[in-house]
């Protein structure tokens, strides 16, 4: 499937673990409604500019089973 991405503002404080990509980095999205073969939309945002509230999406990542550990 690829890497999961979630859109918050760039100004954003976010103290998870998880990878955040930082400014300067370039992030192919494609028009909400057109097809794409690279990425597509799972939730496509209300309207433009509406984005992610990190607090929600810490509450979120805070309910995912923890990773497997190997032996």
């Amino acid at each position: 499937m690829g890497p999961y991405y979630v859109l918050i503002e760039p100004d954003a404080i976010w103290e998870g673990t998880e990878e955040c990509l930082r400014l300067e980095t370039y992030l192919y999205l494609p028009r909400p409604g057109v097809l794409s073969l690279h990425a597509h939309w799972v939730v496509i945002p209300a309207r433009p500019g509406y984005l992610c509230d990190p607090e929600h999406l810490a509450a979120l990542l805070a309910t995912a089973d923890p990773p497997a550990v190997e032996s």
